[in-house]
């Protein structure tokens, strides 16, 4: 991979969505970034963390989150939007380049997480990508606090 095509906003990614996430999940979204080239599966994400697939998954759902493979989807679309924001490369470029089997299933990774290529190439796109990524954390933690209360 070339040096223009490396992930530069693991630390950002990571910044915006700390506040929503418990010490578990910030490990996984950090194993996620860390890994966006990859197709992983909660299974390989869990083997890494040290734990069961299903403690992954209920230490999410009792914390209020997204399920892991939700974060992981994020993940990687996240490399992918801050590629296309960054480079010139292509969306076909940069479907390979994360580990996608076509531009067109990058599309509709991106599709399925609310985001769209033409917002994500126009400037500050991919830092919008990042908030929606926050917004949908947000969201699930203040559910899971309501339904609590």
């Amino acid at each position: 991979m070339t040096a223009d095509l490396e992930f530069h906003s693991r630390d950002e990614i990571l910044a915006a969505a700390r506040p929503f996430l418990d010490a578990h999940a910030i490990r996984l979204v950090r194993f996620g970034l860390e890994h966006s080239t990859k197709n992983l599966t909660v299974e390989s994400a869990a083997k890494h963390l040290g734990i069961h697939r299903r403690a992954l998954e209920y230490r999410g759902v009792r914390a209020g989150l997204v399920p892991p493979q939700r974060m992981l989807a994020w993940c990687r679309a996240l490399h992918a939007a801050e590629l296309l924001g960054r480079t010139e490369a292509t969306t076909e470029r940069i479907a390979e380049v994360v580990g996608y089997s076509s531009a067109d299933a990058l599309r509709k990774a991106w599709s399925r997480l609310g985001l769209k290529v033409s917002e994500v190439r126009t400037p500050g796109g991919p830092r919008r990508a990042v908030l929606s990524f926050a917004t949908e954390l947000r969201r699930a933690s203040a559910s899971e606090r309501s339904s609590r209360s």
